[in-house]
This record gives structure tokens, C-alpha cells and sequence, in this order.
């Protein structure tokens, strides 16, 4: 089992190549892991295994683009069909 570390905004835009006002739109927009807010110390933070399930899926998904594949209504098609 892999250890899952709590990560800052700099270790997760390090992690992703994103930028950190990139980072809280993809939040603000539901289209990245919301972070978990800690009371003592007051600090914001990213479970590391669901940075990297999101690093998976988003991989995967412009992967997918890049051989050409659509998806439409759940269902993937080629764009030669």
C-alpha cells in the first residue's frame, strides 16, 4: 500500500506543472481534487493519492484525444467511425 502524504498548493503545482491560480480555478470548477482545510495549524491541503489518480485520469484522457478518440453520451468512438 502506497503512503498517502497531505500536500501544500507549491508541492501539488510542482506535482501537476500547474500553476497555483490554475490549481484553485480546476477546484472552484469541480474539475480537480478539493483539498481538505486543517484548524491546527491552519493550513490547506491536498491528499497525495488523489493528486495522483487525477494525474492518471487526466493523463488518460488526453491520451485518448491524442489517438483520435471522442467521446460523446459515454461511449467512445473513433473518428474514423
Amino acid at each position: 500500500m502506497t503512503e498517502v502524504r497531505l500536500l501544500r498548493l507549491p508541492d501539488v503545482s510542482h506535482m501537476t506543472g500547474l500553476g497555483k491560480s490554475t490549481i484553485r480555478m480546476l477546484v472552484d470548477r469541480n474539475e480537480f481534487p478539493e483539498p481538505t482545510r486543517l484548524t491546527n495549524p491552519w493550513v490547506t491541503v491536498w491528499r497525495s493519492d488523489d493528486i495522483q489518480d487525477w494525474i492518471k485520469t487526466t493523463s488518460r484522457r488526453a491520451a485518448n484525444v491524442a489517438l483520435g478518440e471522442v467521446v460523446q453520451s459515454g461511449q467512445r468512438k473513433t473518428e474514423a467511425s
